[in-house]
């Protein structure tokens, strides 16, 4: 019973790490003068902090894995509002599409040609 408490404890810590950076994101997106989510900014101030290992993976691990475990659930309403919308979709919906496969696109070829950067650095600095 004290490890089911512990672990849980633990999960909503690492949940409360995460909600604090979004936070600090969304307070930092109202300092600057660009239209950026405060919610990347969060991202993006996790993904430094990790990466200059302020904060251990080990402290958000859990919490992100739950999250994402369950991000799908988040995407219902956004659905369900789009349904109210259809005539919208009805005269925008192929530039909808365009733009979204366009978009997704250029996001995996960023991610492929990034990662075989770090890879090749990785393995340069192994050697």
């Amino acid at each position: 019973m004290m490890k089911v408490v512990k672990d849980f404890s633990f999960l909503l810590l690492q949940l409360a790490v995460l909600v604090l950076f979004y936070f600090i994101g969304m307070m930092m997106s109202s300092w600057i003068p660009f239209p950026i989510p405060g919610s990347v900014i969060g991202m993006l101030l996790l993904l430094l902090c990790l990466q200059f290992k302020v904060i251990k993976i080990q402290w958000v691990k859990k919490g992100a894995t739950l999250l994402i475990v369950h991000m799908p659930l988040l995407f219902i309403p956004i659905l369900a509002g789009l349904i109210q919308h259809l005539d919208l979709l009805r005269a925008h919906g192929l530039t909808l599409v365009a733009i979204t496969a366009l978009s997704t696109w250029i996001v995996l070829a960023t991610a492929s040609l990034l990662s075989q950067w770090l890879l090749k650095k990785q393995v340069s600095s192994n050697e």
